[in-house]
C-alpha cells in the first residue's frame, strides 16, 4: 500500500454508492445544448436579413441556450460529491495519505484561489489514486485517468484555457473515471475467484 493507504481487504471494498454514472451525460448536456442553440440563433438572426423580429428572435434563442451554460457549474460538485461517496471510507485516501471525505471535496471547491491552486488536485488526482488502488486490489487492469487528471488541474489555472478548454476536458476526465467506476462496481459485485 501507499502511504496512508490501509492494506487492502476485499471485504471492506464494497462501493458505498452508484457515482451517479447518468451525471456525465447532463454536464455534456449542458456543454453542448448552449453550443446548438448559439448556432441555431445565429442561422435564425442571419436569415432574418434586416427584419428586427426575426433578428431579435434569433438573439433570444441564442440567450435562452446559454441558460444551460450554469447547470454544468451545478453538476461538477454534484459528480464529485457522488464519485467520493462510491468509495469504501476506509479507502477514501490520495496517494499522498490525505482522508477526504464527499463533504470535504465538495466543500474546499468553494474556497477562492485554494481550489484552484491546490484542492482541484487533491479532489482529482486524489480520486484516481483512491479508485486505482481499490481496482488493483480487485485485480482489474483498468485504470482511472490520473494524468488526464492532472492537465485538467493545470489547464483550470490558466486564463482562457481555463474557460474554453478546461470544462471540455473535465467531461472528458468525467467519462474515462466513470468507466473506471464502472469496472469497480461490477468486480466489487462479483469478485474474481480466489487461485
Amino acid at each position: 500500500p501507499g502511504f496512508g493507504q490501509v492494506p487492502f481487504n476485499p471485504a471492506q471494498a464494497a462501493p458505498e454508492g452508484t457515482g451517479a454514472p447518468l451525471l456525465k451525460w447532463f454536464m455534456l448536456a449542458a456543454v453542448v445544448l448552449p453550443v446548438i442553440f448559439s448556432v441555431i440563433g445565429g442561422v435564425i438572426s442571419a436569415m432574418g436579413d434586416g427584419n428586427e423580429d426575426v433578428q431579435a428572435a434569433g438573439g433570444l434563442v441564442m440567450m435562452g441556450g446559454w441558460c444551460f451554460a450554469p447547470i454544468y457549474f451545478i453538476l461538477i460538485p454534484i459528480w464529485v460529491y457522488q464519485s467520493w461517496q462510491m468509495l469504501p471510507s476506509a479507502y477514501r485516501v490520495t496517494g499522498s495519505g490525505k482522508m477526504v471525505s464527499p463533504g470535504q471535496a465538495v466543500g474546499f471547491m468553494f474556497i477562492p484561489y485554494f481550489n484552484v491552486f491546490y484542492w482541484n488536485f487533491i479532489i482529482s488526482m486524489g480520486y484516481c489514486d483512491a479508485l486505482n488502488y481499490l481496482l488493483q486490489g480487485l485485480g482489474s487492469a483498468k485504470r482511472a485517468p490520473r494524468g488526464l487528471a492532472l492537465a485538467v488541474c493545470i489547464c483550470s489555472i490558466i486564463p482562457y484555457v481555463n474557460i474554453l478548454v478546461a470544462p471540455l476536458l473535465w467531461l472528458i476526465y468525467a467519462f474515462m473515471t466513470d468507466g473506471a467506476k464502472k469496472e469497480f462496481l461490477q468486480l466489487s459485485q462479483n469478485p474474481a475467484p480466489a487461485v
